[in-house]
């Protein structure tokens, strides 16, 4: 429950406060005096998004506590409690958030700073606000099943939903990449058999190509190699004039000068060294030439076989050596295939199981959906009935997405796309007069029955959960007279069991709160400030008959506004 709101430096307001007090509190105040602005308050420290154009001009932050008598602890608030390091057993939960000028925001939970995160889970267990907008967005169809998963209180289920959809789309996603794997596998196989089978046409051999180029330097030039050895054989043994002829002369010579002196005897020896060195030299450059071969066709197959593979090595941008290796690496690799059959039927044997297993939890959510949607159906009808929509029929229509994808499931007969909430499409419908058919609401209802449908569900929905402070800002937008009490009625019946704080402007609803405020615009100083008033006695009676009085205080307003105020005291009694 809300013990006390306190704003500081917020929009127009100064500094102002309200403690609401358990039952129905009333919330009044002409238009443009602010009262939204005490609502916004009120979201900002709940954790709404804050801008600068809070803060009151001139003020350096805006400041907005708000007081609550702690909730009944649930399990998954003592786990965000206790994973914060924040105290379970406090007799008050304050919520304090500070928005400065310099763009910086903090929020505190009694005293500790926390996220904006971990302030609104907390406050979502406190509040639930039912704005203006929510008379829209009961009309539109994606909000429905919201609602009716609020009132079967469905989270174990969703969660189990949501986890096994996660297992199906991971399931998916694997067995996809097993395939893209495969089929990027398959593609890399293809190419390297296309590149070993054009090496193989070639068959390289292990330094071919180095030999090659040898002998076809060889075959290119034999008649110049023939022609160079044979000088030097010439030269050296073959012609009258050659080295080993006049070698053969020193020698004798040489002989002749020994046999008178015995001296230069070693350089016979030498002599006759070189002589045997070069004649052997000799011989072998003459017997060189006469092998050196000289081959045209030989010549011709050689230079094609190089270019070949000169050819190879520029495509696969290798060197020949790399070249070779690698025509071996693809013999290789391409001698055995992965088996990718094994991994992917496994893949899809998973992917079946997830399958089923969604399907499993998403007709068990179903059931419970269907089996509350009746429920939900009775209660809507019965709280309408009571909003003055006597023949009022309501109904919650069941569909789903078919359609095929790599999630769809077969689902009583049909393939269906999952949705992330489940299998289900649903969608309100109504008839709101006798001998209408059944349609959206969206079709079927005026402003006035949109804010009464909105009101009887929220009110179905207050009955089911544990919520302890409801706020509705004009919740009787668009009704008036004996309809307008209807709804303030049921505003008031809601308060019997939770702490209701309502803004309206219509008497008949603002007679019927146990405290009543008014918010009021004033000028000090020169500046506009929103300040809100708790009236008592006389002063709610002049308040009531100035809302009867279109703003004019009249002795008829007044008289109806005691009455309004009696006929609701004695009718608090009563119940």
């Amino acid at each position: 429950m809300l013990k006390q709101l306190h704003v500081e430096n917020f929009a127009i307001v100064r500094e102002t406060e309200i403690s609401p007090g358990p039952g129905l509190t009333i919330m009044t105040g002409e238009t443009g005096t602010g009262k939204s602005i005490i609502i916004d308050a009120l979201g900002l420290v709940l954790g709404d998004r804050a801008n600068l154009s809070m803060i009151r001009k001139g003020a350096d932050m805006a400041v907005v506590e708000a007081v609550f008598a702690p909730p009944v602890l649930n399990d998954d608030l003592k786990e965000i409690l206790a994973a914060n390091d924040l105290p379970a057993d406090d007799t008050e939960w304050i919520f304090r958030r500070e928005i400065h000028r310099n763009g910086k925001s903090r929020t505190f939970f009694n005293d500790h700073y926390v996220s904006l995160q971990i302030l609104r889970q907390l406050a979502d267990s406190l509040v639930e606000m039912h704005g203006q907008h929510e008379h829209q967005k009961i009309l539109n169809s994606n909000s429905h099943i919201d609602y009716l998963d609020a009132f079967a209180k469905n989270p174990g289920l969703i969660q189990d939903y949501t986890r096994a959809l996660m297992d199906l789309k991971e399931a998916v996603r694997f067995e996809e990449k097993l395939k893209k794997n495969q089929d990027q596998y398959l593609k890399e196989q293809e190419l390297k058999s296309f590149h070993y089978q054009e090496l193989k046409k070639v068959n390289p051999h292990p330094g071919e190509l180095n030999e090659l180029e040898n002998e076809l330097k060889i075959l290119e030039n034999s008649q110049e190699l023939v022609d160079t050895a044979h000088r030097i054989a010439d030269t050296l043994y073959e012609s009258d004039n050659s080295v080993i002829s006049l070698l053969s002369s020193l020698k004798h010579d040489l002989e002749h000068l020994l046999r008178i002196d015995s001296t230069p005897g070693e350089y016979l020896k030498e002599l006759e060294s070189a002589m045997i060195s070069l004649e052997e030299t000799g011989r072998s450059m003459a017997e060189y030439r006469d092998h050196i071969p000289h081959d045209p066709a030989r010549l011709e197959e050689i230079r094609d076989r190089v270019n070949v593979l000169n050819f190879l090595t520029q495509k696969y941008r290798k060197t020949y050596d790399e070249l070779y290796t690698y025509y071996q690496q693809l013999q290789s690799e391409l001698s055995g295939d992965q088996d990718f059959s094994a991994e992917l039927r496994k893949a899809r044997e998973q992917t079946e199981i997830a399958r089923e297993a969604l399907i499993g939890v998403g007709e068990r959510l179903h059931k419970k959906r269907l089996e509350t949607a009746r429920i939900f159906t009775e209660a809507v009808e019965s709280r309408l009935h009571r909003l003055g929509m006597e023949h009022a029929r309501f109904r919650v229509r069941f569909s789903c997405q078919e359609g095929t994808s790599t999630l769809s499931v077969s689902w009583h007969g049909k393939t269906v796309i999952p949705q992330p909430r489940g299998f289900d499409l649903l969608e309100f419908e109504m008839i709101t007069n006798p001998g209408e058919d059944f349609r959206p609401l969206a079709q079927t209802v005026s402003g006035g029955e949109a804010s009464r449908i909105m009101l009887g569900i929220k009110s179905v929905l207050a009955d089911a959960d544990s919520i302890p402070t409801l706020i509705f800002d004009e919740a009787d937008a668009g009704v008036s007279g004996r309809i307008a009490r209807i709804v303030g009625e049921q505003i008031e019946e809601l308060s019997r069991y939770h702490q209701v704080i309502c803004i309206t402007h219509l008497p008949q609803i603002a007679s019927l709160g146990e405290r009543h405020v008014v918010v009021e615009k004033e000028v000090l100083q020169g500046r506009t400030e929103t300040r809100i008033r708790h009236l008592q006695d006389e002063d709610r009676i002049q308040e009531i008959a100035k809302l009867l009085g279109a703003g004019k205080i009249t002795d008829a307003a007044l008289e109806n506004a005691r009455d309004l105020l009696n006929k609701s005291h004695q009718t608090s009694k009563e119940s």
